[in-house]
C-alpha cells in the first residue's frame, strides 16, 4: 500500500510541475464544459453525427485552453466571449421584461 501512496504522490508532484504557469479555467472554458455536458446528455437521446463530432472536440479545446501557456491570448478570447455573453443576456432580459 505504501508503494501506491508513494506513486500517487510522485504522479501528483509531476502533474503540479506540469501545470505551473498554465492559464487555468476561465468563464469561457467553464461554459464550454457545461455545453459539453449538455451535448453529451442530449446525445444519449438524440443520436447525431454532428454531436458525435462536437462532443470530443469541445472537451479537447476546453482542456487545451486550461493548460495553455499563452495566457494573454486566452485572456483576450475570454474577454471577447464575456462581451458577447453579456450582450446575449441583456437581449434576453429585454425580451422577458416586455
Amino acid at each position: 500500500m505504501d508503494k501506491i501512496k508513494q506513486y500517487a504522490a510522485m504522479a501528483r508532484a509531476k502533474l503540479d510541475e506540469l501545470l505551473i504557469s498554465r492559464y487555468g479555467i476561465d468563464t469561457l472554458t467553464t461554459d464550454m464544459v457545461k455545453l459539453w455536458l449538455i451535448l453529451t446528455i442530449l446525445n444519449i437521446f438524440i443520436r447525431s453525427k454532428l454531436m458525435r463530432f462536437l462532443i470530443p472536440v469541445l472537451l479537447i479545446v476546453a482542456v487545451w485552453r486550461s493548460v495553455s501557456k499563452d495566457g494573454d491570448a486566452r485572456s483576450a478570447a475570454n474577454a471577447k466571449y464575456l462581451e458577447k455573453r453579456e450582450q446575449v443576456i441583456a437581449f434576453f432580459k429585454g425580451l422577458v421584461k416586455k
